[in-house]
């Protein structure tokens, strides 16, 4: 996406949506350009988090969800049917979920990613832009992901924590009990 440029797609689809004239939508595409072409730069920067050895899992669970809704064709905004316009909502959830994690976790340096996140400017357009309650939802989502991924994978804010200390422990020995009483039973 970087490098990509959809001003002009961008300026079709607003005037096609709205019935104004496509020379009044040049300064919106302008904007909303780089918001969707520093996509990769979102994700660049939670990879860079997921990097951290007591981030990683928990980054990792919020990066898939991204990735997931990022690829599906058939989120919030259809691509077939927004076109270009459709990558408004996938461009919102990948920056929110950047910042939500950069913020959560602000002692990861994520500088090697060379991630900027959009102005106010932008986020306000692109809310504005976006069906009412969308912009929202997003955010609650990349909140609720990041607060469930330190629930399942996190350690406080800081620690270290070795790999073999957070390995699931299989109850192994409670199953053998298990099948031990059921074969007992059987035969009484």
């Amino acid at each position: 996406m970087k490098g990509v440029h959809y001003t002009e797609e961008l300026v079709s689809a607003l005037a096609q949506r709205s019935g104004a004239a496509p020379d009044r939508f040049t300064s919106v595409a302008d904007v909303l350009q780089p918001f969707i072409g520093s996509i990769p730069q979102a994700l660049a920067a939670m990879y860079a988090i997921g990097k951290h050895p007591s981030r990683r899992r928990a980054t990792n669970f919020v990066m898939g969800q991204v990735l997931c809704y990022l690829v599906d064709d058939d989120d919030l905004l259809p691509d077939t049917k927004f076109g270009a316009l459709g990558l408004l909502d996938d461009a919102y959830l990948a920056h929110s979920a950047a910042i939500t994690l950069m913020r959560a976790y602000p002692f990861v340096d994520t500088s090697e990613a060379n991630y900027v996140a959009p102005d106010r400017r932008a986020f306000q357009l692109v809310r504005t832009i976006l069906p009412a309650g969308i912009a929202d939802a997003l955010d609650r989502t990349c909140s609720d992901l990041v607060y469930l991924a330190n629930s399942l994978f996190g350690s406080p804010i800081g620690t270290e924590i070795p790999a073999s200390a957070t390995d699931p422990i299989l109850r192994i020995d409670e199953a053998l009990t298990l099948l031990s009483d059921t074969e007992a039973r059987r035969r009484v």
